[in-house]
C-alpha cells in the first residue's frame, strides 16, 4: 500500500494516469491534463481577460495550500483587482481544480468572517503547478 500512497500523493487520482505503468507516461499524461484544464477550459471557454494571471494564481494557490486565503494579499501579489481575483478564484472551483473550504466555528459570526482555506481536487495538477516533475508548468 505504501507504494501506492506514494505514487497517490505525487501523480493524483486522474484513472488515466492511474493506470498508466510508465513514469514517463504518467507525467506526459499529467502535463497533458494540466495543459487542457488552462488552455482549454480557462483560456478557450471562458474567455478570461487575463489567462496568465489564472495561472499564476493557481501556482500561488499551489504553494500555499492549507494555509488561510487573503484575498487583498492575493489581488496585490497577481496586480489585479479584488474582484478579479474572486472571480478567477470561482472559475478555478467550477472547473474541479481547487476547492476553498470555509473553517467551522462554533460561533456562526466567527465563522462567516475567517478566512476560507484552499485546497487541491487533484494532488498531481498541484504538483504539476508547482513544477515537481521537472518541467515548468504552463505559461499564458
Amino acid at each position: 500500500m505504501q507504494p501506492l500512497l506514494a505514487e497517490y500523493m505525487q501523480f493524483g487520482g486522474y484513472p488515466r494516469i492511474v493506470m498508466a505503468s510508465e513514469q514517463a507516461e504518467k507525467l506526459r499524461l499529467i502535463d497533458e491534463i494540466y495543459r487542457s484544464v488552462l488552455e482549454k477550459d480557462i483560456a478557450y471557454l471562458l474567455k478570461l481577460d487575463k489567462p496568465d494571471v489564472f495561472s499564476t494564481l493557481i501556482k500561488v494557490l499551489a504553494s500555499q495550500v492549507g494555509q488561510l486565503l487573503n484575498y487583498s494579499e492575493l489581488a496585490s501579489t497577481l496586480n489585479v483587482s479584488f474582484p478579479t481575483v474572486k472571480k478567477y478564484l470561482w472559475y478555478a472551483q467550477k472547473i474541479f481544480l481547487v476547492e476553498v473550504i470555509a473553517p467551522y466555528a462554533r460561533n456562526v459570526r466567527k465563522e462567516i468572517s475567517k478566512s476560507p482555506v484552499p485546497y487541491f481536487c487533484d494532488l498531481g495538477l498541484r504538483s504539476y503547478a508547482l513544477g515537481r516533475f521537472g518541467h515548468q508548468p504552463v505559461k499564458m
